[in-house]
């Protein structure tokens, strides 16, 4: 029997479940790992703030904002791709596992596995573009069979 983990992720957790008997139409999914970051799911002014709670523009009369958000957006996402595909490494690198099943939002799903390194990224069977965080576990497996 071959190890092999289920991991499905999102920018705001990441779920690993080791698979026994995955060559049958059904097999068990046992929870192995889970990880929520709480970063993910914080407003953006949540996370900084200038002194007075916003971001002004250099006019005085003005409210127009000066800051660069969607740069700061671009930053937090990158950053927690990278935080997801270290989590992923650290998944795959024990338990001498051989294979992967991978379900990432389609949004994501290609800038985390471009993180992982060459030799991981082999153990990846099969990738689904999809968020299935919030599928039950018992449904999961219907997304990796082959059809």
């Amino acid at each position: 029997m071959r190890n092999a983990l289920l991991i499905v992720a999102d920018l705001g957790m990441i779920k690993a479940y080791r698979v026994e008997n995955h060559r049958q139409d059904n097999p068990r999914l046992v929870p192995v790992h889970e990880e929520f970051f709480s970063q993910a799911h914080k407003k953006m002014s949540e996370k900084i703030s200038d002194s007075s709670g916003r971001h002004k523009s250099p006019a005085a009369n003005s409210s127009a904002p000066m800051a660069d958000k969607h740069n700061l957006e671009l930053e937090v996402h990158k950053r927690q791709t990278k935080r997801i595909a270290e989590e992923i490494t650290s998944l795959l690198s024990r338990d001498s596992v051989e294979i992967c099943y991978f379900a990432a939002a389609k949004t994501v799903n290609k800038q985390i596995l471009d993180q992982l390194p060459n030799n991981l990224q082999d153990k990846i069977f099969r990738n689904v573009p999809l968020d299935l965080t919030k599928t039950e576990r018992a449904k999961l497996w219907n997304f990796f069979k082959v059809q």
